[in-house]
């Protein structure tokens, strides 16, 4: 890594560190654990709503899931702020999983 970086990146050099702990290093950082959780296909949302992504071979399908609602007719504004708090989560989630091609997004109550 440090002859890669010498002659590719020496500004990065100084960066590098050997790990020398006994505990792995992904589990010592909860990587493993984080990539799992990136990965499920329902996502939750701090809204109390969630997004659930689904991948086809022909498109990926987004459905926004108003999770906190119960009743007959939803109060627009909880529903402007479960489509707010979905935006990063699925921006996030369309670069993680390198998703492409046709995205449908669909947004349903409870």
């Amino acid at each position: 890594m440090l002859r890669f970086l010498q002659r590719f990146q020496p500004s990065l050099i100084r960066r590098v560190k050997l790990y020398l702990k006994d505990t792995p290093l992904f589990e010592q950082f909860g990587i493993t654990e984080e990539i799992n959780k990136a990965l499920r296909s329902k996502v939750w949302l701090k809204s109390g709503g969630s997004i659930v992504i689904n991948q086809t071979e022909a498109l990926v399908a987004i459905d926004i899931n108003t999770g906190k609602f119960v009743g007959k007719t939803l109060a627009s504004g909880h529903h402007r702020q479960d489509n707010l708090d979905a935006i990063p989560e699925i921006v996030r989630q369309i670069r993680l999983r390198d998703l492409g091609g046709i995205i449908i997004m669909t947004h349903r109550h409870g």
